[in-house]
């Protein structure tokens, strides 16, 4: 029999375990922008989908459970170039930085090598390939992680 893991049991454990990526999200400041609030709903939903993914890749057995959750980080992913329009730019509460409106080539090579990691991350999960779903894991943090570096604030 299968065990079902709530969303939110998932959150509250990545949470204590002070995972960077954790921290990368907290203390949302509400900005009553839609496309905004979506952008940072969808990122903060990403870390426990991450950890989720994580332990597929760490456990035993199959990695296709994770074809799933690595499917709504692809699809999320796809939604990002509309989340980011020019006039979300400069939003109170936002963390984006005004060098994603200013350097539009430089923003759109991150997201299309997220975008490219997390498709990958899901074609290895459907293919139960685990080599490959590691590969792929660790570019999308690496992803995740340059993308912040260079258009995200403190």
């Amino acid at each position: 029999m299968r065990k079902f893991v709530p969303a939110f049991a998932l959150a509250a454990l990545s949470l204590a375990t002070g995972s960077q990526l954790v921290l990368a999200h907290e203390d949302h400041v509400v900005t009553h922008d839609p496309l905004v609030e979506a952008r940072k709903g969808g990122m903060t939903m990403m870390v426990p989908t991450l950890t989720a993914v994580g332990r597929a890749a760490e456990g035993e057995g199959s990695v296709a459970r994770a074809a799933f959750p690595a499917s709504g980080l692809a699809s999320f992913a796809r939604s990002l170039p509309a989340l980011f329009g020019p006039d979300t730019d400069g939003t109170t509460g936002s963390a984006a930085l005004p060098a994603i409106w200013e350097d539009e080539a430089g923003f759109a090579a991150q997201v299309a090598e997220f975008q490219s990691a997390t498709a990958a991350l899901e074609a290895a999960a459907r293919a139960d390939d685990r080599e490959s779903f590691t590969a792929a894991l660790d570019r999308t943090k690496a992803s995740c992680q340059s993308c912040h570096e260079a258009y995200r604030a403190e």
